[in-house]
């Protein structure tokens, strides 16, 4: 089964950032993640604007995608500090559907084929209608002409899509394009959690049900993620690798000598990347 990536850099720019960059935990956790989905699970490719596609190539990363690395071009009218995964979407209408979708920050550690079978779109949880995430949606500030499909169910759970399975094309193309479009048609606002989310988790599975399909996930309970036996999401853990250094180099050291010992090849790619020279002999 094929599996993509994807890097959007506009978000770090619009934050004030300087010379584009992943941080050395970023960089090992992509590589293992890589590694590992090719090893069990198929094919890989890398969808990126053309900041993060000079970054990779001037680190020596493009390769590691055997289906190559693709140019992509979120709208301009779309705010990267408000809907900071747009790229996500962007990367999901360019690919075909069958095709999983992983961010750069999930590990998946066994073939997935199994759990695949028969699923028409599979998340890696989903969420409750918490009111302070995901408020009702007639609280959003939309330009004139936007108006929700009618169609949508808006008790319909959302559906985390850190890693997401599509196989029907025609509900890519819906989510995709009406997840856009809310993006690009809401007024200017400083959140930047409810209208992503919105846009990203909770438009998918109301597009789903209205074809009639539903949402599966692979862990139906929370602590079935934390045994990281299927998977490792380190989501909300960088926030402690940028101020806790011991925890951060620890982790690398762990993500290389994994490559060294299960991934040979992906090891050698990691000895060429200067971010994580310190972890080599560790």
């Amino acid at each position: 089964m094929k599996g993509f990536y994807s890097l959007w850099t506009a978000p770090y720019f619009a934050k004030g950032g300087g010379e584009f960059h992943l941080e050395d935990y970023e960089i090992a956790t992509l590589l293992l993640s890589v590694a590992a989905y090719q090893a069990y699970n198929g094919e890989t490719r890398m969808y990126a604007d053309d900041a993060a596609c000079a970054y990779l190539k001037a680190e020596g990363m493009e390769d590691i995608f055997d289906r190559g690395v693709v140019r992509i071009e979120v709208p301009d009218d779309i705010d990267p500090l408000v809907y900071w995964a747009a790229g996500k979407m962007v990367a999901l209408k360019a690919e075909e559907a069958p095709s999983v979708m992983i961010d750069t920050d999930l590990i998946i550690w066994k073939n997935i084929e199994k759990e695949l079978k028969d699923a028409y779109v599979k998340v890696i949880h989903r969420e409750e209608l918490n009111p302070e995430i995901y408020p009702d949606p007639g609280s959003f500030a939309m330009k004139e002409g936007y108006e929700f499909p009618k169609s949508w169910d808006f008790k319909v759970l959302p559906a985390n899509t850190a890693l997401l399975y599509i196989a029907d094309q025609d509900l890519k193309d819906r989510y995709t394009c009406e997840s856009l479009r809310f993006m690009q048609m809401s007024e200017h606002t400083d959140d930047n959690l409810c209208h992503m989310v919105f846009a990203e988790q909770r438009i998918l599975p109301m597009c789903a049900a209205a074809k009639g399909y539903g949402v599966e996930a692979f862990c139906s309970d929370m602590w079935k993620l934390r045994e990281q036996s299927l998977f490792t999401h380190i989501w909300g853990h960088k926030s402690v690798f940028r101020f806790n250094m011991d925890e951060r180099r620890a982790f690398c050291r762990r993500c290389i000598k994994r490559l060294a010992s299960e991934f040979p090849m992906m090891y050698v790619k990691a000895r060429e990347i200067k971010e994580l020279e310190e972890y080599l002999n560790a």
